[in-house]
């Protein structure tokens, strides 16, 4: 929330529309975001998740954002992004 209020607002045309996007995320919960928007965990259990999404959304795709608020260390990331690309992207194909 905190992000979005002072960010630059990608993805809005409006400050208004930026600040009521960190209106509502202000108030959602954190299971709702790992629950509805968000897949983390070890790479067995993106599989998994990420699996489920497919076959109930019919996902032909995924995007992923390893930091958007740029708060995480560079390397933390680049691990991250390996992790999805050697053990998490193959086993979905």
């Amino acid at each position: 929330s905190d992000l979005a209020r002072t960010g630059t607002g990608s993805g809005t045309t409006t400050t208004g529309q930026r600040l009521a996007q960190a209106d509502e995320l202000a108030v959602i919960s954190h299971e709702h975001i790992l629950r509805e928007r968000v897949v983390v965990g070890g790479p067995q259990s993106l599989v998994t998740r990420l699996r489920e999404l497919q076959s109930q959304l019919h996902l032909d795709g995924i995007i992923a954002e390893p930091n958007p608020g740029g708060r995480i260390p560079l390397a933390s990331m680049m691990r991250s992004l390996r992790i999805l690309a050697e053990d998490v992207a193959p086993a979905l194909r």
